[in-house]
C-alpha cells in the first residue's frame, strides 16, 4: 500500500509556505496547487464500479477533469490524459487509482527528484483538514502534517485576501482545527504531527527538519531558502523568503472589540495551542446557525467577486466556484 502524505490546514495558515519548504527536501515529492478532491473520489469509489474497466475508468476521469485542480494542471500544462493516468496506476482501487494520478503528474513534470519507487509523494489541501478520517482510513500507511497559525491573524489575513467576514473565519478555524485534532489523537504522532505557523517562520530550518524527520526522508539544511515565491495573496504575495513578521500582526491592525469576539470564539484552542489571551476571562461562545448561514452568503458574494478578477470575468468566476 502506499504511503502518502498529505499537508493540511485552514486557508491563510501557511499551507502554501510549508509545501514550497517541504518540496525543496530530497525524496519529498508534492506537486503545485491543492486538490481538495481526496475525500469527495474516496467515498464515492462504488459509484463508479470497477475502475479496471475502462468506460467506467473514464467516467471518473471525466468528473476528475471537472476539478479546480484539473484546471490548475492543464493552466500549467501538466494534466495527463486519461490513457496516460490510466497506464500509471498501480491497482484499480481508489486509492491506487488515485496514486496512479499522481504518478502521471510526476511523469509530466519530467520526474524531477528520481525514481518514483523512491519518493513519499504528498498533496497539500487546505479542505481536506475536517475529512483526515477518510483520508486516513483509505490510506493505512499514511501521514498528516497538520500546520496551525493564530486564528486572529488567519482572520486578518483571510478578510484581506479574499474579503471574509474575520468572525466566520475564526469559527470555521475552531471546527476545523478541533476536527483534525481529534483525528491526530485517533491514528497516533506516528502518523500525525501539528506545527506551528509562528514557529515555522521563526525558525524554519528547525521545523522543516522535523517534518522532513517525521515523513522519514533525509534533511537537507541547504534547501530551506526558497528558489521562488511561496505566496500569490496576502502580505507575503510574491515575497521570496520566509516572511517572519507575518505573525501577530492582529496586534495592530484588528480592532479591540473584534480580537474580543474572536478570543471568546476560540478561546479554548488557543489555550491548548500555546497562543496568548489578552482577555482570559471571556467565556467561550459560538456563532449560531442563522448568523453563520448568513455570514456564508456575504463571503460567496466576495469569493465570487475574488474569481470574477482572478479568472478575468463574471461566466468564468463562476464556473470556478461551482467546480469541486
Amino acid at each position: 500500500m502506499s504511503a502518502p502524505f498529505f499537508v493540511t490546514g485552514t486557508p491563510r495558515s501557511g499551507t502554501k509556505l510549508l509545501r514550497a519548504l517541504i518540496k525543496q527536501q530530497p525524496g519529498l515529492w508534492i506537486p503545485d496547487g491543492e486538490t481538495n478532491f481526496f475525500p469527495h473520489f474516496l467515498t464515492r469509489a462504488r459509484t463508479y464500479g470497477d475502475l479496471a474497466e475502462r468506460r467506467n475508468f473514464q467516467r471518473l476521469a471525466q468528473d476528475m477533469a471537472r476539478t479546480k485542480a484539473y484546471w490548475y494542471w492543464e493552466s500549467e500544462g501538466v494534466a495527463p490524459t486519461a490513457e496516460e493516468w490510466y497506464a500509471q496506476c498501480p491497482g484499480y482501487r481508489m486509492p491506487q487509482v488515485l496514486e496512479g494520478l499522481f504518478r502521471a503528474l510526476y511523469a509530466r513534470e519530467g520526474a524531477p527528484a528520481g525514481p518514483w519507487q523512491r519518493l513519499r509523494w504528498g498533496d497539500k489541501s487546505p479542505a481536506h483538514v475536517e475529512r483526515l478520517d477518510v483520508i486516513a482510513r483509505h490510506f493505512p500507511a499514511s501521514r498528516f502534517v497538520h500546520i496551525v497559525r493564530d486564528p486572529r491573524d488567519v482572520a486578518l489575513s483571510a478578510e484581506r485576501a479574499w474579503g471574509k467576514h474575520k468572525l466566520r473565519t475564526a469559527q470555521r478555524w475552531f471546527d476545523a482545527v478541533s476536527a483534525a485534532r481529534r483525528v491526530g489523537r485517533a491514528i497516533g504522532s506516528e502518523r500525525y504531527l501539528e506545527l506551528r505557523y509562528e514557529d515555522l517562520v521563526r525558525d524554519p530550518e528547525r521545523e522543516v527538519a522535523r517534518v522532513v524527520a517525521f515523513l522519514g526522508a533525509p534533511f537537507d539544511p541547504a534547501r530551506v531558502q526558497l528558489k521562488r515565491p511561496s505566496e500569490n495573496l496576502g502580505w507575503a504575495q510574491g515575497q521570496k523568503g520566509v516572511v517572519s513578521d507575518n505573525a501577530g500582526r492582529f496586534q495592530r491592525d484588528m480592532a479591540e472589540r473584534t480580537r474580543r469576539q474572536i478570543e471568546g470564539l476560540c478561546g479554548p484552542l488557543l489555550d491548548e495551542l500555546g497562543y496568548a489571551r489578552e482577555f482570559p476571562n471571556i467565556p467561550h461562545w459560538r456563532l449560531g446557525a442563522a448568523a453563520m448561514q448568513a455570514l456564508k452568503l456575504r463571503d460567496g458574494v466576495h469569493w465570487l467577486a475574488f474569481q470574477r478578477r482572478a479568472w478575468g470575468g463574471w461566466w468564468h468566476g463562476l464556473r470556478f466556484v461551482s467546480a469541486r
